[in-house]
């Protein structure tokens, strides 16, 4: 079963994630903030990581390069919101600064669970 910590402020979307991913049967843990995903990251031991850029304490970023601190091998996507007239040249600007940074992937919301999915499977075997 893949271990998947989901870290956004949206606390409707991330229970919504969390029922379609547990239903799916993978083992889904929600955070809202940096700093609890952080406190819990050592116990939790979550396969992959899912960060929404904008957290209400910490940059998405920053969080990021504190995991990565702590395990240079799990991986990382990183989830934002782009304007669609700008959408293709910034999520490539931004997908280069992260993956510099650590990041496996990046997903733009809104996305379907189906290609969350995807994108999990692409980085994790089950």
């Amino acid at each position: 079963m893949i271990k998947v910590q989901y870290i956004d402020n949206d606390a409707f979307l991330a229970k919504r994630i969390q029922n379609e991913l547990t239903r799916l049967k993978f083992q889904v843990d929600i955070s809202a903030s940096g700093a609890e995903t952080l406190s819990r990251f050592k116990e939790d031991k979550p396969d992959i990581l899912i960060i929404n850029l904008q957290l209400q304490d910490m940059d998405g970023e920053d969080l990021l390069v504190e995991i990565r601190k702590l395990n240079k091998d799990i991986k990382i996507l990183m989830m934002t919101r782009i304007a669609p007239e700008t959408e293709e040249i910034l999520f490539n600007i931004q997908m280069l600064a992260l993956k510099e940074k650590g990041a496996s992937g990046l997903l733009l919301k809104p996305f379907a669970v189906e290609k969350l999915i995807q994108k999990i499977h692409e980085h994790v075997q089950p």
